[in-house]
């Protein structure tokens, strides 16, 4: 067990052999070779004049190692020599120094042991999972106390840390959940990742002068947790050291370090904090959800705050230093702030950096602002304002609504602007997604911007009426979806795309097909439970006929509106496919008509079709798949149709009689 340095005996028995050659000196045997012995069920390997313990099968609760066997010194335990055992209580030699790693891990019912005075070595995770290890008393000897040795030690109360005591390893004495009094001494110089990580039952630590560094997460979910005291003002810290500490209040940080480290206090009950004077930079979520922390002051320092660097805390004020350039993503998200005035130094405006900060209700953006990030401000419910400096060379603004420097860009409209009608400026030639996201008031809207953004109207309580004037080309996905109560939308014959899910859960009664139109994506329409016609003519991509939506040569039906006054439908003889939503929540239909053309039919293309009674195919139709095509009509009686497989799964599928031609 104990530490051999290799290299050095490869030196030294170089050189005897070298000696040997010369001088014709006989080399002796090798002096480190063992042997086993067995004594009263304990089993040693001696070596020269040490022994040292490798197994134990005694029966009992109480061991006791003797201090010499056979003549000679017990000096050390192997390592896992008692792993996994089922002893009480273990009693060792004063003439041990050294324990292995693991030896005692996972002894599950071990109250106590005696640990020798003149040990100097305990190993990595010599004590871990011994549930039951109430007290343990270290010698003043052991300088370091490797990575793990207590892990788990759930039911340890009292531990005295030797006076000698260089470094805590990693997670040392993490989840010991009723350990308390932990008290280090003025030579230990680093506490490990996770040292104490779990202690439910500490209340308080000083951490001395003497530690140049605390590890990630040392002290994280320590519960109890109230009071911290640095000693010393030059110790490093890193991620998370306090993090998730529920009762800790208030903390002194070593007064020279220079940055907040990441997740430092994340949810933890931090109230006051003073930033020490040579903070430069605040990391990521270095105070994020800390929920009690009401206030905060940069020191005239601090140039940048990192990615959600106080997200979802409890801040209602936030004084910004003079010299502030750099505000990462999502810094100030879900936050209590009702205003803020950036200082004229900010250069960038990360994502998201104010988003769900309910209170806020004006911000104002100075000229030194280059870059605002897309979804800033979102879903800042109580936002009335964003004023810009006339001097900003980048950013706009005109009645509190933010555009680029040339008002060609719209870039966000705030969420609680009290205004019901808004034209946007004919200079606007784009829409940036999330712009109007989730606006209240708004009922009215006149758009004439070349490019409408991604979600651009999305989730509009109020909006009932929507005119697209003739510049409009792009209406990207989802811009103006989830908007229930808009019944009315003009759009043009300039409109060349609409996106994905573009108009999707609206109540649009009437669709206009612009000729123009090259690409109309999936479910554009889906969920529009009241349209009752699409309207326009054959185009090269898209066509209209008899109120229902096809590809341009009318070889696929894309879209049945929901809200068509036909009890009967036969598909044109053309149609060779059905799309995914070609019959999607259509309500009159109770006869379905089907061309023998038709070859594919889309997975629930015909589904929740609420009064359909029939479908019928056409005596001679040959399908490729089309098992899943009709689902959640639960007024289908029959299919009618060729005695195929798949016509037999269909019918089976969607809980209907077939009837074979």
């Amino acid at each position: 067990m104990r530490r051999v340095d290799f290299k050095q005996i490869a030196k030294k028995g170089l050189y005897l052999t070298a000696v040997a050659f010369l001088f014709g000196v006989a080399v002796p045997a090798n002096p480190s070779e063992a042997r086993e012995y067995k004594d009263n069920n304990l089993t040693f390997n001696i070596s020269r004049e040490e022994a040292s313990l490798t197994g134990c099968d005694v029966e009992g609760d109480t061991v006791t190692v003797p201090s010499e066997v056979n003549g000679t010194k017990v000096t050390a335990i192997d390592s896992g020599a008692f792993s996994n055992k089922e002893y009480k209580s273990i009693k060792l030699p004063a003439t041990v120094t050294e324990i292995g790693s693991y030896a005692f891990s996972d002894c599950g019912n071990l109250v106590s042991v005696e640990l020798p005075g003149g040990l100097t070595e305990l190993g990595y995770g010599a004590f871990s999972n011994c549930v039951k290890l109430e007290k343990v008393l270290l010698g003043d000897k052991i300088k370091n106390i490797y990575g793990y040795t207590f892990s788990g030690c759930i039911s340890l109360k009292t531990i005295k840390l030797p006076d000698e005591l260089r470094e805590i390893g990693e997670g040392a004495f993490s989840s010991c959940h009723k350990l308390t009094g932990v008290k280090l001494g003025d030579k230990v110089k680093e506490i490990g990742e996770r040292a104490f990580f779990s202690n439910y039952k500490m209340t308080s630590i000083v951490i001395p002068a003497s530690v140049k560094q605390v590890n990630s997460y040392a002290f994280t979910n320590c519960k109890r947790l109230s009071s911290v005291s640095f000693k010393g003002g030059k110790t490093k810290l890193s991620e998370g050291i306090f993090a998730r500490c529920a009762e800790l209040k208030k903390v002194a940080l070593p007064k020279k370090i220079k940055n907040i480290p990441e997740k430092l206090f994340y949810n933890s009950g931090l109230k006051t904090f003073t930033i020490p004077t040579d903070v430069s930079i605040i990391k990521a979520q270095s105070f994020g959800r800390c929920e009690e922390l009401a206030s905060i002051q940069l020191n005239k320092k601090v140039y940048a705050v990192g990615d959600r660097a106080f997200a979802g805390s409890g801040l209602k004020k936030a004084t910004l230093n003079a010299n502030m350039q750099y505000i990462g993503n999502g810094a100030f998200s879900g936050t209590n702030l009702k205003k803020m005035n950036l200082p004229g130094k900010v250069t960038y405006i990360g994502n998201r950096v104010f988003a769900n900060c309910q209170k806020l209700s004006t911000i104002r953006i100075p000229a030194s602002v280059r870059g605002i990030n897309p979804g800033a401000f979102n879903n800042c419910s109580s936002l009335r304002s964003i004023v810009v400096a006339s001097a900003n060379k980048n950013y706009s603004s005109r009645d509190g609504v933010l555009y680029n420097k040339g008002m060609t860009k719209l870039i966000q409209y705030p969420l609680n602007k009290k205004s019901e009608s808004f034209t946007v400026p004919a200079s606007v030639t784009e829409i940036r997604a999330h712009a109007f996201e989730e606006n209240a008031h708004l009922k009215n809207l006149t758009v004439g911007a070349a490019r409408i953004g991604a979600r651009a109207f999305a989730s509009m309580s109020n909006l009932k009426k929507v005119v697209l004037q003739s510049r409009v080309k792009k209406i990207s996905d989802g811009a103006f979806e989830n908007n229930s109560g808009l019944s009315a939308v003009t759009i043009p014959d300039s409109v060349e795309k609409i996106g994905y899910n573009a108009f999707a859960g609206s109540a649009i009664a009437t669709v206009h097909i612009p000729s123009s139109l090259k690409k109309l994506e999936t479910s554009a329409f889906s969920e529009c439970r009241k349209i009752r016609e699409f309207t326009g003519r054959r185009g090269n991509k898209y066509s209209v006929v008899d109120g229902v939506l096809y590809n341009g040569n009318v070889t696929k039906m894309i879209q049945y509106p929901a809200k068509k006054k036909n009890t009967e439908y036969t598909i044109p003889s053309t149609v060779q496919s059905l799309g995914g939503n070609a019959f999607n929540g259509v309500k009159n239909l109770k006869k379905l008509y089907v061309n023998k053309k038709i070859k594919k039919l889309a997975y629930n293309c015909i589904y929740n079709c609420k009064n359909l009674r029939s479908v019928v195919f056409a005596g001679g139709t040959k399908l490729s798949g089309g098992y899943h095509a009709i689902s959640e009509c639960d007024k289908l009686a029959v299919i009618v149709g060729p005695n195929r497989y798949e016509f037999q799964y269909m019918a089976a599928n969607a809980g209907a009689t077939l009837i074979t031609l």
